[in-house]
């Protein structure tokens, strides 16, 4: 199920973002040069993703990796 969430992640950056430093930008809404919890929880319920705790958990510890 997470790899699904995963790739629907991907999925939505690669359809409206040309390049990943913007997706990174835009998804970094405070500008602190990091994505937090809180700004990739809004951008999954912007795409109307309902993922639950637990999913979102493994998929943000997934994607961060510093």
């Amino acid at each position: 199920m997470v790899g699904n969430v995963e790739q629907k992640i991907i999925e939505k950056i690669m359809i409206q973002w040309k390049t990943i430093r913007k997706a990174f930008t835009d998804i970094n809404m405070e500008k602190t040069g990091t994505i937090s919890k809180k700004e990739l929880k809004f951008f999954l319920d912007f795409w109307g993703m309902d993922v639950n705790e637990q999913e979102f958990e493994q998929c943000f510890n997934r994607f961060d990796v510093d």
